[in-house]
């Protein structure tokens, strides 16, 4: 079933004034009896999962401007639980609706015995969305992921259906490559000019064959001091929600992608910006000068960091477009 089909886009479209805990705001398009929208009596939003069960109260460490809680009523003379997510921050209502229809859409399946379990993994994913830390991204990160965005905005999202384009980006989910389809992986590799031709590759995974066919690609980038030249992270961002905005589903995966970086950024990497400067590609097959799993079958190993340069990689270099090789993969 579609996100759309499933539930309201807003699900507090229709609440004007406090409807909780008395009454509650219909959810679902389905007739879902569990999940719910309201607004208590300070005008807060309120998302609350409700089973006819007790279990026990708690109150479970709230999220940047969301209070969570679980707790137990009796209605008609049955006992029920609720676990509560209340917004009180107003200005985080358009992420609160995001990750509450996410939550809806995950455990829509679960049994009530394990509803609320499920709910806190699914709430885990999220913490971060609502609760930026701002450490700030190590310079690898932040241009890796820079190219990463560039690659998925102007080659992947130009060649594939959206839906698509998404999911085969699984880099910031921690696989192998970073975007994996059908039957081809890409890798990306991200440098600043004037930064030398050595690629760091960081694990035994990275480079190794997952899929019939396997290319590196190493992206020059530089920094921009002019607007119009450049993109920082918060500009693909923004467009990239923008081209989302119809379709939800997309929309909370590309979130849960970013989410970690974004929330870890500052504020002056996310707005930092850089220019495409060049790419290339190389095929990595069996001569391929690499270290993976297949080279280091033994499991005692467990992780191997190296550097490769590039200038002595002239053999393996392709002079096919990238888009062609996205486009047929």
């Amino acid at each position: 079933m579609s996100l759309e089909a499933f539930v309201l886009k807003d699900p507090w479209e229709g609440i004007q004034d406090p409807i909780y805990p008395d009454a509650k705001g219909f959810y679902f398009k389905d007739n879902q009896e569990r999940m719910w929208a309201s607004m208590d009596e300070d005008k807060n939003l309120v998302y609350f999962i409700q089973i006819p069960k007790s279990e026990n109260p708690e109150i479970i460490e709230s999220l940047n401007g969301v209070k969570i809680e679980i707790k137990n009523l009796s209605l008609n003379g049955k006992q029920f639980s609720r676990l509560i997510f209340t917004l009180e921050e107003v200005e985080l209502r358009d992420q609160f609706t995001l990750m509450t229809i996410s939550m809806a859409l995950r455990l829509n399946e679960v049994s009530d015995n394990s509803i609320f379990v499920e709910a806190k993994k699914e709430l885990k994913e999220w913490s971060i969305f609502l609760k930026p830390d701002r450490k700030g991204l190590t310079r690898e990160e932040h241009i890796g992921l820079w190219g990463e965005l560039h690659v998925f905005s102007e080659f992947m999202l130009a060649l594939h259906p959206l839906t698509d384009a998404v999911n085969f980006w699984v880099g910031p989910n921690q696989k192998k490559q970073d975007f994996t389809m059908n039957n081809l992986a890409v890798e990306t590799k991200t440098s600043l000019s004037g930064d030398g031709s050595l690629i760091r590759i960081s694990s035994l995974d990275q480079l190794q064959k997952v899929t019939d066919k396997l290319y590196l690609t190493h992206i020059f980038i530089n920094q921009s001091s002019e607007d119009a030249l450049g993109k920082s992270l918060n500009d693909f961002f923004y467009l990239l929600e923008e081209k989302m905005s119809d379709d939800l589903e997309s929309l909370i995966k590309f979130q849960k992608k970013v989410g970690r970086f974004r929330n870890k950024a500052t504020e002056t990497q996310l707005d930092e910006k850089f220019y495409f400067l060049d790419l290339k590609i190389y095929e990595i097959n069996d001569g391929f000068p690499k270290v993976s799993r297949q080279e280091i079958p033994n499991t005692a190993v467990l992780n191997v960091k190296y550097s490769i340069d590039t200038s002595l990689l002239s053999e393996f270099q392709i002079e096919t477009p990238i888009q062609d090789l996205i486009c047929h993969g």
